[in-house]
């Protein structure tokens, strides 16, 4: 019985032990399976997370694409930015110029985000730059801000406020 279990296919016989309809044949006679019968367990592939309760089972890729770590980083740059505004002490409905400096993914996570990042944080402008301002008469007040963990360098310019 046990080379015959072994010699079947997993997945089938996977699905028929589920469904209760599970056989082998044995010394050619086909014998009844059931999960008391056989232990089964389930193995998810590299890179994968499987659950199951009842009768549902859920699997979830884990694999992290650049794309999805790009998409982090973003993340990882708002909080820092909204970090940096609370320590400014800018109110949250506070419009800001916002000049940054990145290398390597960060900068394309930026680049590659940056409308989002913007309408997160209230930008009314987020650019790359390697300095303050382009005109700090326009924007002043810019406050310097580096995350040596991100290795960003970001100035906040807060604009004036309307009446």
């Amino acid at each position: 019985a046990a080379a015959a279990v072994s010699a079947a296919n997993p997945a089938d016989l996977a699905r028929d032990l589920r469904s209760g309809t599970a056989t082998i044949e044995v010394d050619g006679q086909v014998e009844p399976l059931s999960t008391d019968d056989v232990l089964l367990s389930e193995v998810p592939r590299t890179g994968w997370v499987v659950e199951s309760q009842r009768d549902v089972t859920i699997a979830l890729d884990t694999t992290i694409t650049s794309e999805l770590e790009r998409a982090g980083l973003a993340r990882e740059v708002v909080r820092f930015i909204q970090d940096c505004r609370k320590q400014d002490g800018l109110d949250i409905t506070d419009r800001i110029t916002v000049r940054w400096r990145a290398d390597g993914e960060l900068r394309e996570a930026l680049l590659t985000s940056a409308a989002d990042i913007a309408t997160a944080v209230l930008a009314v402008d987020l650019a790359e730059s390697p300095t303050p301002a382009p005109n700090p008469t326009e924007h002043p007040g810019p406050t310097e801000h580096t995350d040596p963990d991100l290795n960003l360098t970001i100035w906040l310019h807060p604009q004036p406020r309307t009446p």
